[in-house]
């Protein structure tokens, strides 16, 4: 009995240990996917803005989600993914 509890604990923490170095991967997307596929591919996304045909949504993966990207729909249809580069906030004109 006490050989079967020891091989019991013994499985338990090499389980504990493989699965907590288990990063989460990034979602199958691809491009022209409707948004309920999205949705049922990407699971932990956050929807971000919906403005006149588009939708936007952010999802963040990746070992304490360190990652984030941005999808972008138009239409129902996925037509553009980024890591969310942002536009510069002042252009400055050399002559």
């Amino acid at each position: 009995m006490k050989t079967l509890l020891q091989k019991f604990v013994v499985l338990s923490l090499i389980l504990l240990l493989f699965t907590s170095c288990v990063s989460i991967k990034a979602p199958q997307i691809w491009s022209g996917m409707t948004v309920r596929e999205f949705i049922k591919e990407a699971k932990h996304e956050e929807l971000v803005s919906m403005d006149s045909g588009w939708i936007i949504y952010r999802v963040f993966y990746g070992y304490h989600a360190q990652n984030l990207m941005f999808y972008y729909f138009y239409d129902n249809k996925l037509v553009k993914m980024n890591q969310g580069q942002r536009d510069v906030d002042v252009r400055v004109r050399v002559n």
